[in-house]
């Protein structure tokens, strides 16, 4: 082969490298992505909801401990 053809057969191979990510890769990227931020709002959501009736258990018991 010459250099021309190699060239060509080169940018061929960038195109289709170049296409297949558009195409396949990086949705699944964008995919894996969302399904992690999900994961993490919903942790982050239940963490936040565990700690909010601790606090207010918390305040409850010292309410009654003090009014008693």
């Amino acid at each position: 082969m010459n250099e021309f053809t190699q060239t060509v057969l080169k940018y061929l191979a960038i195109i289709i490298f170049i296409y297949i990510s558009l195409k396949f890769i990086i949705p699944l990227i964008i995919e894996l992505v969302g399904i992690i931020l999900v994961f993490i709002i919903k942790l982050i959501m239940w963490a936040a909801i565990i700690i909010l009736l601790f606090l207010l258990g918390n305040y409850v018991y010292q309410s009654y401990k003090n009014n008693s």
